[in-house]
C-alpha cells in the first residue's frame, strides 16, 4: 500500500524535552534515560545512574527535576507501573506475583501499594477495566500514568498538535492470514518474522470508541487479487495517521486525537466498514518502540 506521502509524526516526551538542551547536557541525559530502560525490569536505584553518568547526586536530581517536571524516582516509579498496568490489562491471567517480579519490584505486596498509591486501584480492579471496561475507562488509567502535564509535554498534550488527513481510497484487499499465524504473534512476538510482524491488524469500526483492545480482528496483507482467501476494504473516505510511539500511554493518547479530529472536521465513523492498524516500523533496541499507521473509515454527516 503506498503512503509515501505520509510524514511520520513523534509522540515521545522525552524528545521534546530534549531539543531545547546544549548538545552535552542532551548527551548525559540521553545516556541517563537510555541507562534506566536498560536497567527499568531490575531493581533499577536513580541514584546508580547518576553515578554511571558521572554526576554526582544532588546535581542529577536538580537537574532532571527542572527538566523532566518529575524527581528521578517518580520517572522510574512511573516507567515501571506503566510496564504493569499493561500487563495486568492486556494479560491479567498472570499473577500479579509474576507481574512485580517481571518489573523489579521486591514483592506483590510492594506492587500493589504502588498502584494504589500513584493510581488509587487494586491490580484486580485493573484486571476487570482490561476485561470489560471501556475505551474511556482504560484511558483515565493510562492519563495518569503519562509524563507529567505541568512539563507541557505529555503524551496527551503533544498529541492535541498531531496532523490527521482524510482521503478517499479504492476499493482495498487483503490477503487473510490464518488463526494461528494471529496467535502466534500475539503471544510470541520476538520470535515472528517481519511478514508476520508488520501485517496488517483489520478489524471493526463499529465498537472502536466502546472497546479499545480490537479483540475482533484479522490479520492479513495486501494483495491485487480478489482470491477466496481475502477480505475487502470497502472504497471510501478514511481518517489515518503515522505516529512513532515509545508506550501504549502515547498510543492510547494518539488515538484519542485521531477520534476527537474526526468529530472536528465534521466526519463520524462509518461502522458499517473495517479499519486497519499495522505496525510500520520498529525500533528493536528498546522493549516498545514502533511507528503505527491507522485508517479509520469516515462519512460527512448530514
Amino acid at each position: 500500500m503506498d503512503v509515501t506521502d505520509t510524514v511520520t509524526q513523534k509522540l515521545v516526551p522525552t524528545q521534546f524535552l530534549f531539543e531545547s538542551l546544549e548538545p552535552n547536557v542532551r548527551e548525559r541525559f540521553d545516556r541517563a534515560i537510555k541507562l534506566i530502560d536498560e536497567s527499568l525490569l531490575e531493581k533499577c536505584r536513580w541514584q546508580d545512574i547518576a553515578k554511571q553518568c558521572q554526576i554526582s547526586e544532588a546535581h542529577f536530581h536538580k537537574q532532571f527535576s527542572e527538566l523532566f517536571a518529575e524527581t528521578p524516582g517518580q520517572f522510574i516509579t512511573r516507567k515501571k507501573l506503566r510496564l504493569a498496568v499493561e500487563i495486568l490489562l492486556f494479560a491479567g491471567d498472570v499473577p500479579i506475583t509474576e507481574v512485580a517480579q517481571h518489573i523489579g519490584y521486591s514483592s506483590s505486596q510492594a506492587l500493589a501499594k504502588a498502584l494504589m498509591r500513584e493510581l488509587n486501584l487494586t491490580a484486580k480492579q485493573i484486571k476487570a477495566v482490561g476485561k470489560s471496561g471501556s475505551s474511556a475507562d482504560i484511558s483515565k488509567i493510562f492519563s495518569r500514568l503519562s509524563h507529567p502535564t505541568s512539563s507541557n509535554v505529555s503524551e496527551y498534550q503533544l498529541a492535541e498538535n498531531l496532523s490527521f488527513q482524510i482521503d478517499w481510497y479504492p476499493q482495498r484487499f487483503l490477503a487473510v492470514m490464518s488463526d494461528k499465524l494471529k496467535k502466534k504473534r500475539e503471544h510470541d512476538p520476538a520470535n515472528i518474522s517481519d511478514k508476520l510482524l508488520y501485517a496488517v491488524e483489520l478489524f471493526t469500526s463499529k465498537d472502536i470508541e466502546y472497546s479499545w483492545a480490537k479483540t475482533d480482528y484479522k490479520l492479513g496483507t495486501w494483495t491485487d487479487s480478489t482470491a477466496s482467501s481475502s477480505t475487502t476494504l470497502k472504497e471510501g473516505f478514511y481518517a489515518s495517521m503515522e505516529v512513532f510511539i515509545e508506550s501504549l500511554v502515547g498510543a492510547d493518547a494518539a488515538w484519542n486525537a485521531l477520534l476527537m479530529f474526526i468529530k472536528d472536521s465534521g466526519y463520524q465513523i462509518d461502522e458499517h466498514a473495517d479499519g486497519i492498524e499495522q505496525i510500520i516500523a520498529l525500533d528493536k533496541t528498546k522493549d516498545f518502540a514502533l511507528t503505527i499507521r491507522v485508517e479509520l473509515p469516515v462519512y460527512r454527516k448530514g
